[in-house]
């Protein structure tokens, strides 16, 4: 006797569910590795955005040969500075709808930081004593800015710096 060769009913069965799982198990890696990037996409830009802005200010900080607001032992959500360039007075540093933005002189508002991200909570405080020269210290939060609400979305950290005039 000759038997056709053929699949029964119960090995295609066993192919199907197979194929099924290692469906299932190649599009739940696929998902697993596109949050990841995705987080590490959220917290780069927040990192980098949130170092830049400190670096500028802080730098601005060196550089400035008066510090106008906050006054010394105060503090205040924005820094109003002289520079050595008479166009630039005042340059101020604050915050508006949650972006950072710096004004030099008559100039316009510049941001310092994009609508990927939102900062608040910015406050400068004059840690000198009345007659000595001006030591600032720095803070401020920045946060991914998303209407989403999955956990790969959600980024936020702390910033803190320091800087003192350079006279």
């Amino acid at each position: 006797m000759r038997f056709k060769s053929a699949f029964t009913m119960i090995e295609l069965a066993l192919y199907i569910a197979l194929a099924a799982v290692v469906l299932l198990g190649s599009s739940g890696m696929m998902a697993l590795v596109t949050d990841a990037r995705i987080k590490n996409m959220v917290v780069s830009e927040v990192e980098q955005q949130g170092d830049s802005v400190l670096q500028v200010i802080t730098q601005s900080i060196r550089n400035a040969t008066v510090v106008n607001s906050p006054l010394a032992g105060a503090s205040s959500s924005a820094l109003s500075i002289d520079t050595s360039v008479p166009a630039n007075n005042p340059t101020i540093f604050d915050i508006t709808g949650g972006v950072l933005s710096v004004k030099e002189g008559a100039g316009v508002a510049v941001p310092l930081t994009n609508s990927r991200v939102v900062v608040s909570s910015l406050n400068f405080q004059n840690l000198a004593q009345t007659g000595a020269n001006d030591n600032l210290r720095v803070s401020f939060s920045v946060i991914y800015n998303s209407s989403s609400t999955r956990q790969v979305y959600q980024y936020s950290r702390n910033f803190y710096g320091s800087g003192s005039l350079r006279q």
